[in-house]
């Protein structure tokens, strides 16, 4: 579907499915054009697809875009508010092979780590936490590792593949 845009062509709006309480644009996508970008809502994760035209070189506003759409890849029910969004780096956007791994960290104290593609995920729910789960991130190498913080004051560094903090 086509975003919203100015009259400039400056990018405005996409459509969300419903309240956005977090978002997060994959820094791994290695092509310029294209951009993923993550959405948590409340009772939804949605993962999209930016593709973008080059700017065009008349415009005095770098910014300008002569075209922007946005492509919905999937939505997967999350069974709390996410709170956070994270991308592993073992995240993969080339296609046709396109492996998408991220975790959140929703209201209900859990961290979902979900592994897949457009068609398929597993998510493996990380618990512990007593209270809400404010924000996640993956270690930057290899993503073993999962970091978290919480209103119960405690950081946990979680091993992704055991599940334990």
């Amino acid at each position: 579907s086509q975003v919203s845009q100015g009259t400039s062509g400056q990018f405005r709006s996409f459509p969300c499915f419903e309240s956005i309480r977090t978002v997060e644009f994959c820094p791994l996508a290695g092509n310029t054009d294209r951009a993923l970008i993550a959405a948590g809502g409340d009772t939804r994760v949605a993962i999209g697809q930016f593709q973008t035209s080059e700017v065009d070189p008349a415009s005095q506003n770098c910014s300008a875009l002569s075209a922007l759409t946005y492509e919905s890849i999937i939505n997967v029910r999350h069974d709390a508010a996410v709170n956070a969004i994270a991308w592993s780096p073992s995240t993969n956007t080339d296609i046709p092979q396109a492996r998408l791994s991220f975790c959140t960290a929703g209201s209900d104290h859990v961290i979902r780590c979900y592994q897949g593609d457009s068609h398929q995920q597993t998510v493996q729910s990380l618990n512990g936490h007593t209270s809400y789960v404010n924000a996640c991130a993956y270690e930057p190498l290899e993503g073993a590792r999962v970091a978290t913080v919480s209103d119960d004051r405690s950081c946990c560094l979680w091993d992704v593949s055991t599940g334990q903090c």
